[in-house]
């Protein structure tokens, strides 16, 4: 009988150990994803006061706005994170992430991360038309937060973000996702095209390693996967909610990352349940 309770005892202990440590090599990392941040009623923006009010959430539930490249460090070398990690990010490149949104996030020294369109980069018209969009932040001003230390600039695609009402092509290419009617190999041509255009212009303005890329219109499959991780990306971002879990060595933890859509309507109530939601 003693032997007996000998050995659950210690079958108990070595489950404990293993349930510890497990729990201390996974950390729980929310991300946000921030679009526009001015004045404005689309879905896509949020103004300056209430990007504001979401960063003194951030800051007063003792939340710390971390790097890409901290989850990676964290990843392949065990390097530690903050108590409650998460992730700041804005998809498109928009200017008003250079003048509205940066000069917060550098007043609450907070980092984040910008997934730039590389066709975009500096306009304020579609590509070479007529068409207006929104202006986007010059590689100069990317440069300028960069120097900061809080803010990276990583890939949303070179080309993969077209919009159909202002292309003219018959079929436009919305995401990294195959078009209809297109060859397997033609596929895998554009999309090593893109992500190899997107990378080299990045790095070669920005004096920065691409490591990172946020899949246009949250749109992904194996191939693209594949295509991204062969060409040096370690972590992508997907646009489905819910929380992610980092696991310490192991690097598929860091692909297709839930990130919570945030605007004008998401309260300061809703951000700190999807802060803390399991």
């Amino acid at each position: 009988m003693k032997r007996l309770f000998a050995f659950f005892l210690v079958f108990i202990m070595l489950f404990s150990v293993t349930a510890y440590g497990t729990e201390k090599d996974c950390v729980r990392v929310p991300a946000l994803m921030y679009h526009s941040v001015d004045e404005g009623h689309m879905t896509t923006i949020i103004s300056v006061d209430n990007f504001r009010k979401h960063m003194e959430i951030i800051r007063d539930n003792g939340y710390t706005p971390v790097s890409l490249e901290d989850l990676v460090d964290y990843v392949d070398y065990g390097m530690p994170l903050p108590e409650k990690p998460v992730i700041i990010t804005f998809d498109d490149g928009y200017r008003d992430n250079y003048t509205n949104a940066f000069p917060v996030l550098r007043e609450f020294g907070f980092k984040a991360t910008i997934f730039a369109i590389g066709s975009s980069v500096g306009k304020e018209l579609y590509k070479e038309t007529v068409h207006k969009i929104i202006p986007h932040f010059s590689y100069e001003e990317a440069r300028e937060m960069i120097d900061s230390k809080l803010i990276a600039v990583q890939s949303h695609s070179y080309d993969m973000h077209q919009r159909a009402d202002f292309e003219s092509s018959v079929t436009p290419r919305e995401s990294v996702l195959r078009l209809e009617g297109e060859s397997f190999s033609d596929y895998v041509r554009a999309l090593e095209c893109d992500i190899t255009l997107s990378k080299t212009l990045l790095e070669a303005e920005t004096k920065k390693p691409v490591i990172a890329f946020a899949y246009p219109r949250g749109m992904y499959n194996a191939v693209s996967d594949y295509i991204l991780k062969k060409n040096g990306i370690r972590i992508t971002m997907a646009i489905s909610t819910g929380a992610n879990y980092i696991k310490k060595y192991d690097k598929n933890s860091l692909y297709n990352l839930h990130r919570y859509n945030m605007h004008n309507g998401v309260s300061g109530e809703q951000l700190l349940k999807w802060l803390d939601e399991e």
